[in-house]
């Protein structure tokens, strides 16, 4: 008896709720990465001008639209 009274507990009782997810905004950090970019190389400094490119922080935020670029082209369409 106790266990068929523990199941219907389990049963009625309300579903604990789900953390909600947070989701990231790809669209902000493809345009933040591109602003980044794009001053990096229209007002170098003599630093980025002596050591180049790859010392800059250019080619990670070229890696983030990279990578925001693929997420896009990968969903499924939502709605």
């Amino acid at each position: 008896m106790a266990y068929f009274q523990d199941y219907f507990t389990k049963l009625l009782r309300s579903p604990t709720p789900t953390p909600a997810k947070v989701a990231h905004d790809y669209a902000v950090e493809f345009t933040s990465s591109w602003l980044s970019i794009k001053n990096t190389l229209m007002y170098p400094d003599e630093r980025q001008l002596a050591r180049g490119i790859k010392f800059t922080d250019v080619p990670v935020h070229l890696q983030s639209m990279v990578d925001a670029l693929v997420w896009e082209s990968n969903r499924t369409d939502e709605g």
